[in-house]
């Protein structure tokens, strides 16, 4: 029973990487898509801050794409992946 609990927690584990790297990505898409429509007027450092500024791809992505979907399948992705790591973490934890 023991070694179950290790490789469920193992594959869980995995499985939440996947989709963390699928998260990540789509995120870089929306980030293209904004770029490729409203590019930054910054220059340096702040063009570096607002391109990884999560909180705004979001606000203007909102704003310039109302009805994508592309929204919905990051929230979701991003809470697989956070369900999947923790709990195949938790898992590999009370297998040991």
């Amino acid at each position: 029973m023991l070694v179950f609990h290790v490789d469920l927690g193992l594959m869980l584990f995995i499985a939440g990487f996947i989709a963390l790297f699928l998260f990540l990505w789509l995120i870089a898409s929306m980030r293209d898509q904004l770029l490729r429509v409203a590019p930054s007027e910054s220059t340096g450092l702040d063009k570096l801050l607002e391109a990884t500024d999560l909180v705004r791809i979001w606000g203007i992505h909102c704003q310039l794409f109302p009805s994508s979907s592309l929204r919905t399948k990051v929230k979701l992705l991003g809470t697989t992946a956070a369900a999947l790591l923790s709990v195949g973490f938790l898992l590999i934890c009370m297998g040991r």
